[in-house]
């Protein structure tokens, strides 16, 4: 986990094969839909949630049940999915970890029910939320502002891929400072955290469909050519694809080429490398994907402990202790888990 990369806390179809067509997509009960517009899920003042809470309705009871069907559903959609497309890939997996939904709407729904489970009732809800919006929409704004002004210039395939991993590279930066450290009261802040995961991974989405069409005109061919920062601003796109693991699979080979070509660092591909292996089989080699346990981060399981500080000095990589402790300095001693 590098320190401006978060795509472990809020885990496109295919760019090498022709979109496939697997299991259509899961509909959203009628109590949330009026909250989507543009395949987008605003919460709004979270009135679609009051069935979570013990002076609900029977009515709003059953409306949150839905929701929670809802989320299971999509969850299960998902895992077969992902089994569907590494099965047509010939890859195999022994321990497949799901990332977070594929479908963004159940994706920002199981955001936003994550901010209604923090709460006991509507009323205390609502009276958090209206601090948080103040801060979210004073965050948000100065982030799609910087947004909107690059995006108002027509750019070359080269300049575009270097704009979009700016992009991630500030939205993360933005989560990372507001979202993972502790700037606001306790429930102000597990909002803010949710929320902000919620957008950045909305923007992701945005920034691998654009990189996808200029795969889908130029092939992946290219980056045998481009300069070494093009590379580096695609690796940036490719490894957030957190939504769709299964393309990250499907792009490990180039991964794996422009690293042997020296176009990405020791760290940026062996970090690739352990979330390719966590996904598929539970488990990584070079130690460097991090949890948070009990509120203290901690490496997701290692297939060799006794070998990992071996491994990782083939790659010019410090040593586990060392790269754990300024992992701590970086994203604070204690974490949220």
């Amino acid at each position: 986990m590098s320190f401006r990369d978060v795509s472990s806390y809020i885990l496109i179809f295919y760019l090498l094969y022709p979109k496939l067509c697997y299991s259509s997509e899961i509909n959203p009960p009628p109590i949330l839909k009026k909250y989507i517009k543009n395949s987008h899920f605003n919460p709004n003042h979270y009135q679609w949630a009051r069935g979570a809470f013990a002076d609900a309705t029977a009515e709003e009871k059953q409306q949150w049940g839905e929701i929670k069907k809802y989320l299971n559903d999509c969850q299960v959609q998902d895992k077969k999915n992902q089994e569907n497309k590494l099965n047509d890939l010939k890859i195999e997996f022994s321990h497949l970890v799901l990332a977070p939904y594929q479908n963004g709407i159940c994706r920002s729904v199981l955001f936003f029910v994550k901010n209604v489970n923090l709460f006991r009732s509507y009323s205390d809800l609502s009276k958090v939320l209206t601090v948080a919006d103040d801060q979210l929409n004073a965050i948000l704004f100065a982030v799609k502002e910087m947004h909107n002004r690059q995006k108002t210039i027509t750019l070359q395939d080269d300049d575009l891929i270097k704009l979009l991993a700016e992009e991630d590279q500030v939205d993360r930066d933005t989560y990372i400072e507001y979202g993972m450290k502790n700037k606001f009261d306790n429930d102000v802040q597990k909002i803010v955290t949710n929320t902000l995961g919620n957008y950045l991974s909305e923007e992701d989405s945005e920034r691998i469909s654009q990189f996808e069409h200029i795969i889908e005109k130029k092939g992946w061919k290219y980056f045998t050519t481009s300069p070494r920062d093009v590379n580096q601003a695609a690796f940036l796109i490719i490894q957030h694809v957190t939504s769709d693991m299964a393309f990250q699979v499907s792009a490990s080979n180039h991964i794996l080429t422009w690293y042997q070509n020296n176009k990405l660092t020791g760290q940026q591909y062996t970090e690739f490398k352990d979330r390719i292996d966590l996904y598929l089989h539970g488990k990584q080699t070079f130690g460097t994907q991090f949890q948070c346990i009990s509120g203290k981060w901690v490496p997701f399981p290692i297939k060799t402990p006794s070998n990992v500080d071996h491994e990782r000095k083939r790659f010019g990589l410090i040593r586990l202790r060392l790269y754990a402790e300024s992992l701590k300095k970086a994203y604070g001693e204690k974490c949220e888990g």
